[in-house]
């Protein structure tokens, strides 16, 4: 290969893995305090390098004033971008000799983090956002409705959409299950789109 096809090829690439880095450093956005006040400026959440680390305390740097840190427990909710994450309590625990755990959401039970909202209303869709071990992030789909602490993991790994469960947790929604069972409903988002605005006529998103 000529020199000069290496050093355009090579110019392609570094342009390509900009959009993805740039969503790493920060961003337009703002932040939501614990007294319903919502303060503009800069945000950034998670490392900029090639591995990504999800901050315990987000960077904020206000249009007016000086560069702070907020925790999950010191704001209720932050934007970054058109993306919005907002600070709730995860708890795990098992039933019995259940392999895998159950979540839910109390004050003071478990910890404080900030969820990524997919899409949001009386159902409100979460990502539940974590480092793996190889430094990548991946996230938990789980599912919350506004005036119940449990929340519903989506998926199940590889095996996409776990149907019974999803089926029992919606019982109230007929239709939505029946949709569901036939795969007419592969994605948790179009799930709690419809849920939101055909069950309750209650939800934001795009």
């Amino acid at each position: 290969m000529k020199i000069g096809a290496i050093i355009l090829l090579t110019i392609s690439v570094i342009f390509m893995d900009l959009p993805s880095r740039a969503q790493r450093g920060y961003i337009n956005g703002y932040v939501v305090t614990l007294n319903d006040d919502t303060i503009a400026g800069k945000i950034k959440d998670r490392s900029s390098g090639t591995f990504e680390n999800i901050y315990s305390r987000i960077k904020f740097k206000p249009y007016k004033g000086k560069k702070r840190r907020f925790g999950p427990d010191k704001i209720k909710a932050y934007a970054k971008g058109e993306i919005i994450y907002e600070s709730i309590w995860v708890d795990t625990y098992r039933q019995g000799l259940q392999l895998l755990p159950n979540y839910r959401s109390i004050a003071g039970y478990g910890r404080q983090q900030f969820a990524k909202i997919i899409y949001g209303g009386y159902l409100t869709y979460y990502h539940l956002e974590y480092a793996d071990d190889d430094l990548n992030v991946d996230f938990l789909p789980v599912y919350k409705r506004k005036d119940e602490p449990v929340m519903v993991r989506v998926t199940q790994g590889i095996f996409g959409l776990k149907k019974k469960l999803l089926s029992e947790y919606f019982n109230d929604c007929p239709e939505l299950v029946k949709k569901i069972n036939s795969g007419e409903f592969k994605e948790p988002y179009y799930i709690a789109k419809f849920y939101n605005q055909q069950c309750f006529n209650y939800g934001y998103g795009p």
